[in-house]
């Protein structure tokens, strides 16, 4: 992503594969996190309302910290896009989860 390319020194390279590797765990354990809540008997419309609210926060986290820090925003930027994949990875099956319920 150009916000990690950004962010490393000039001809260092970018280790894409990893960055890629860690979004998709990010993702699944979003996934996961959903059946956990489910079970713990928190409603559904209000997880969805507070995974929303963390999304949120989390792109505008990234793009504070490349704001205020371009050159040393790294971890602060990875861990906000991880957190927004976490949430990713907990979208769908609440969605899903609401239109059976709904519709």
């Amino acid at each position: 992503p150009p916000a990690f390319k950004m962010l490393v020194e000039k001809g260092a390279g970018v280790p894409f594969g990893t960055i890629f590797a860690c979004l998709m765990t990010a993702c699944m354990l979003g996934s996961s996190v959903f059946g956990l809540l489910l079970k713990a008997g928190i409603e559904l419309e209000s997880f969805v309302a507070g995974m929303v609210a963390i999304s949120a926060t989390s792109l505008a986290g990234a793009a504070w910290a490349l704001r205020v820090r371009p050159k040393g925003a790294l971890h602060i930027t990875a861990v906000c896009f991880f957190l927004f994949e976490a949430c990713v990875g907990l979208y769908f099956p609440s969605v899903g989860t609401l239109r059976s319920k709904y519709v």
